[in-house]
Formats: C-alpha cells, structure tokens, sequence
C-alpha cells in the first residue's frame, strides 16, 4: 500500500470521526428540542426545548470528550497513538492479528476488554435487570 493512499485513508478516518461526533451532537440538540417541545403543558415551549437542547448537547458532548480521553489515555499506556490503538481494535474485531509485535500489547487489552464487556452482558443481574424493565417502566 502506498503512502498517498495511507495518508488518505488516515485523513478521512479523522473527517468520519469528526462526522460521528456532529451527529451524535445534533441528535442530541433535536432530541433535546423535542423533548423541551412536548413538555411544555400542552403547548409548545420554544424557550423549554432550546434549553433541554442545550442540556442535552453539553451531556453528549462531555460523554464523547471522556470517551475521546478514556481512549487516548489507553493507548498512551500501550505506547500507541490513538489512531493506531483505534485501527488495532478494529482489526480485533474483525479477527485480525497484528503483524507488528508493538501492536499486540493493544490487541491483547482489546480482546481482553471485548471478553470482559460480554461475561458483564451474561451476568445473572443483566437480564434479571432486562426482564424487569419493561414492569418499572409503566
């Protein structure tokens, strides 16, 4: 694979990110907008929506910066950039071994956190949890 075409993939990688982030703000503000609108005593509240919008966006944009840094700090422990600890767990996922010996320590700690994320989704309490959602719901 050439360097231009590495460069590029590398570079769209950020614009997706960047992409990703936008949207999941924008969701955030509409579902904010939304629900200021419907909650507004049975009249549409502008002023209520715009400041659960702005609730929300804050929210969501705090859980993507600690995301961002939770991840950035793992790689940095790993000796990776984040970009390329990112491109490792990928790999993982799709049941690539790494070639290079610096990339394992990150592929071991992605297996090791995808293994641990599902034995947490099998737990007893998950699905006790799941099962009695829709009765507390009401």
């Amino acid at each position: 694979m050439s360097g231009a075409t590495e460069e590029a993939r590398t570079g769209s990688g950020r614009a997706g990110a960047v992409g990703v982030v936008l949207g999941v703000l924008a969701v955030a503000a509409l579902a904010g907008f939304l629900a200021g609108a419907i909650l507004g005593e049975g009249r549409a509240d502008a002023s209520l929506g715009l400041t659960l919008a702005a609730v929300f966006v804050l929210l969501a944009a705090f859980v993507v910066a600690l995301a961002w840094w939770q991840t950035r700090r793992r790689a940095a422990r790993l000796g990776l950039g984040t970009a390329r600890y990112m491109k490792v767990v990928r790999r993982i996922r799709r049941g690539e071994v790494p070639d290079d010996p610096a990339e394992l320590p990150a592929a071991i700690d992605a297996a090791t956190r995808a293994r641990r994320s599902l034995n947490l989704q099998e737990s007893r309490w998950v699905g006790w949890l799941l099962g009695a959602s829709p009765c507390c719901g009401s």
